[in-house]
């Protein structure tokens, strides 16, 4: 469908702005994308299959992202050790700590579309451009609501380049954070992002490999 819709037009309930394909609100993912949305989502709470398909239903969507979900938090290490600790030795349950204010506390990832998936159109939802144009997302998660924001961008980006996209399309709407985890992407260890950041306030702190 996605090779076939012009630019801004309107087919079935889908619209095609940008090079991507939308179902309303909802962007449609491609299948190189979707489980690096689920793992950004899924591993700031580890909250199990329903929390993380309501959470990532409400921003993205594509054929079969019910049983993706569930396939993929199944496969969760984090989930099926918690789960094992629960059967074997029961704890008093500790309250949680009260949530602060909201895109304070935030996480950040890429999710690249692999060549062969994006290609296929029987594995993608739609084509990204790869020359010119985006070919993955920026991914950028609240901690406290677990609200989700992806950017079109190029893999190529550079450190200064994901500044760009932090400050003029999501820093501007929600806000800037006090502290940004990510994983240790060369870009997000480079001096100059550490330095940028530091003379912001901004707190950084790395994921689990």
């Amino acid at each position: 469908m996605h090779a076939e819709m012009a630019e801004g037009s309107v087919q079935n309930g889908y619209r095609k702005e940008d090079g991507l394909l939308w179902q309303g609100r909802l962007l449609c993912v491609p299948h190189g994308c979707r489980r690096s949305i689920f793992e950004s989502v899924h591993s700031t709470t580890h909250t199990g299959v329903k929390k993380s398909l309501r959470a990532i239903r409400s921003h993205f969507t594509w054929p079969g992202i019910t049983v993706d979900v569930a396939k993929w938090a199944e496969q969760c290490d984090v989930c099926q050790r918690n789960k094992t600790r629960t059967a074997v030795a029961p704890q008093v349950p500790m309250p949680m700590p009260l949530p602060q204010e909201k895109w304070l506390d935030v996480g950040m990832d890429f999710a690249f579309v692999t060549p062969s998936n994006a290609t296929d159109p029987k594995q993608s939802a739609f084509k990204i451009p790869s020359k010119s144009g985006p070919d993955s997302f920026f991914v950028y998660v609240d901690y406290t609501t677990r609200y989700t924001v992806a950017v079109p961008m190029r893999s190529m980006d550079t450190a200064e380049d994901i500044y760009d996209i932090l400050f003029s399309q999501i820093w501007t709407r929600y806000g800037q954070p006090c502290r940004i985890v990510s994983d240790r992407d060369g870009r997000f260890l480079s001096k100059w992002w550490q330095n940028r950041l530091k003379s912001l306030g901004i707190k950084i702190a790395k994921s689990s490999p």
